[in-house]
């Protein structure tokens, strides 16, 4: 690895890249094992045939199922037999026109990435989501105070450009 910045790909600014340092043996020096949380990635497709044909079928990784832009859904599993299901589905069918798609090469990770998305949104934006799936090893935190801080919020619309 030349540490360019070629070496990190980003999705919607954030690295996919993680590193991680494993003991080596004798005399104990650290390697450098490098990983990816996602190795493949496409957002906001349209639901039709020649798209969802396009996955790989042997990808897994976590789903998320758009209205418009508007996530409805999200799930987990093996990427095309997973969104293909729910182009058939009774319950979810007809809610969504778009769906992005994320592959995670480790799948014991799958399960936290989709915690992460699920606890992201506000519920009416995954209502099709039936159970609410939890972090595997992670412990939460409690916050010191519910109240927040007052902030002034901008004007977005003034009476300078209302003309």
């Amino acid at each position: 690895m030349n540490g360019s910045a070629r070496d990190v790909e980003t999705i919607d600014g954030f690295a996919s890249r993680f590193d991680v340092y494993e003991s080596c043996g004798e005399d104990d020096t650290m390697a450098k094992q490098e990983r990816h949380l996602v190795s493949n990635y496409g957002t906001l497709w349209a639901r039709n045939k020649g798209n969802i044909r396009r996955l790989k079928s042997k990808l897994y990784g976590v789903y998320v199922l758009c209205d418009g832009s508007t996530p409805v859904y999200i799930g987990r599993g093996k990427l095309s037999t997973r969104i293909r299901h729910h182009q058939h589905s009774e319950r979810r069918g007809q809610f969504w026109d778009h769906f992005s798609w994320f592959a995670i090469p480790e799948r014991d990770l799958e399960a936290d990435v989709e915690a992460l998305l699920l606890r992201m949104l506000p519920y009416f934006l995954r209502s099709l989501n039936k159970k609410r799936t939890e972090f595997r090893f992670a412990k939460r935190e409690k916050e010191e105070s519910s109240v927040a801080d007052s902030i002034r919020r901008p004007h977005f619309l003034t009476e300078h450009s209302k003309r």
